[in-house]
């Protein structure tokens, strides 16, 4: 179980307060700047609990399990006292000057008619006893974009810290992961949705930086975009003289082709809607019906989507991303047609939607007269044609009419996705068994464990005194339905009797 015994009204912490991991003259260099250091928490409702235990959580899983970066877990829970199921996402958020927290974004986002985001249930930064204990993660980064209080300001490369803390988000929905779609025409219908999300945030304020695979989800037939850790207000972003230590901010695999190039540079609205193209040829490489061969398959996975190098100290990518948008036509560069028609149809209007890019300056030298006059005024008509396309990428109101197109002019069959055997890959972007299961680890709708759907009665506790909840199943209407039963405590790996503590 887990509690939501955190005071809300934190009060001003001494450097200690905040744990042993934190020196007191490294936080008065890092963190008491503009940075709020209190504690947040949020809850929904007001709680009943007489005892602060709210509730029952899964089994933690995670994809890593390593001791850097975020370590986030998606994790399901059942609350105790309203008998429903939430999802918990447990996590170490960035404490910084440029971050919100997460729940503070989604309550905005949902004040300002947003739509396809989630609810917030409760959410805390976890505060034993009203401290926080923070964790400084070392990174380097290049002295034109160094924040002062990270860092002395001289010339070259410098060591500076990344400040996170324990934080849990408890939100009201339930998604699928989109690669467990029902049939194609779902998953257009979610990407509709997702372009409206983000055309909605970008109204009120924010732009989300990180779309991808992972943050799509399914809830109810439709589509929820997720993770809005990473968003930034709109009119905050690409200003020239921000301080600010650097962070790669995305999912590598769906940055756009802008991003690759430059990672630390410009990120625009029109970059996260280029995402959405990318998750869905993503799908459609993984999970449609065509022709590749297994080591096909294979390589243009990774070259489209894992390919990447170092540049001093920087990662930088995108040449297969740059192939695939410099040929006319999709299937120019992947020699495959992805079934249903109306997918590869909808491929191949968004790789021209997004192919944009202005005409080259034509070279003159050599020419006669006559013949630098056709070429010029060929180039100003390319320029006033290049205009027009970009001016069409200014929201999602043209793309999303190229899926409503297709959506209604095309059959889509009932069939789900089809996967493909493709050779091992330990660390690539195609979805192998190994994968699947850790990304989908807080989501397991297919176990099977029911008692009755009515909730009007508790968990039953083990003699132990703790149950543990899963949940499973679906609807024939797509709608999600949960049931509960109180099965043996394991560890994570699903090996062994735990031991309560």
């Amino acid at each position: 179980m887990i509690p939501l015994g955190v005071s809300s009204s934190a009060t001003e912490q001494t450097p200690a307060a905040f744990g042993s991991h934190v020196g007191e003259s490294r936080w008065a260099s890092i963190a008491f700047g503009r940075a709020d250091l209190s504690p947040k928490y949020y809850h929904a409702h007001q709680t009943k609990s007489s005892n602060g235990w709210d509730y029952y959580v899964t089994a933690p899983h995670m994809s890593d399990r390593g001791p850097f970066g975020r370590t986030t877990r998606s994790l399901y829970v059942f609350n105790r006292i309203t008998k429903t199921v939430h999802h918990l996402k447990d996590t170490n958020r960035i404490v910084s000057p440029i971050h919100s927290v997460e729940h503070e974004i989604i309550n905005e986002l949902g004040e300002k008619k947003v739509r396809h985001v989630s609810t917030v249930r409760a959410a805390w930064d976890v505060a034993p006893e009203g401290k926080c204990y923070d964790t400084v993660t070392p990174t380097f980064c290049d002295d034109k974009r160094i924040d002062p209080r990270f860092a002395p300001p001289e010339v070259g490369w410098f060591h500076a810290e990344r400040v996170y803390r324990a934080y849990r988000l408890i939100t009201n929905e339930l998604g699928t992961p989109i690669w467990m779609f029902k049939n194609w025409e779902e998953v257009m219908r979610v990407m509709i949705d997702i372009f409206e999300a983000l055309d909605d945030a970008e109204k009120a304020g924010w732009r989300h930086r990180d779309v991808s695979s992972g943050n799509i989800m399914i809830c109810g037939g439709h589509g929820l975009l997720i993770d809005w850790d990473a968003s930034q207000r709109s009119k905050d972003m690409n200003k020239e003289n921000s301080n600010r230590v650097p962070d790669l901010t995305g999912t590598w695999q769906f940055m756009s082709l802008r991003r690759l190039r430059n990672v630390g540079g410009r990120h625009d609205a029109v970059d996260d809607m280029e995402s959405v193209f990318w998750v869905l040829l993503w799908l459609a490489l993984n999970y449609s019906v065509h022709t590749l061969t297994p080591e096909d398959l294979k390589y243009y996975l990774d070259f489209i989507f894992d390919h990447r190098r170092v540049v001093e100290g920087c990662y930088t990518g995108g040449a297969g991303k740059d192939a695939l948008l410099e040929k006319e036509y999709l299937n120019g560069f992947i020699p495959t047609t992805f079934s249903p028609d109306g997918l590869q149809n909808t491929l191949e209007a968004l790789h021209d939607a997004f192919r944009v890019r202005p005409p080259p300056v034509p070279k003159l030298r050599g020419l006669n007269e006559e013949r630098a006059k056709r070429k010029l005024a060929a180039y100003r008509q390319d320029m006033i044609d290049y205009e027009e396309d970009l001016a069409k990428l200014k929201d999602s109101t043209y793309v999303r009419k190229l899926l409503e197109d297709d959506l209604e002019n095309y059959t889509w069959p009932m069939h789900g996705p089809v996967e493909h055997v493709i050779p091992a890959d330990h660390d690539g972007s195609q979805m192998t068994p190994t994968l699947r299961k850790s990304l989908s680890a807080g989501v397991r709708q297919q176990t099977v464990a029911r008692r009755s759907s009515s909730f009007s009665k508790g968990p039953i506790l083990t003699a132990a005194g703790r149950a543990k909840m899963m949940r499973i199943g679906m609807s024939s209407d797509s709608k999600l339905v949960t049931h509960y039963a109180t099965v043996n405590e394991r560890d994570e790996e699903g090996q062994g009797q735990s031991k309560d503590t």
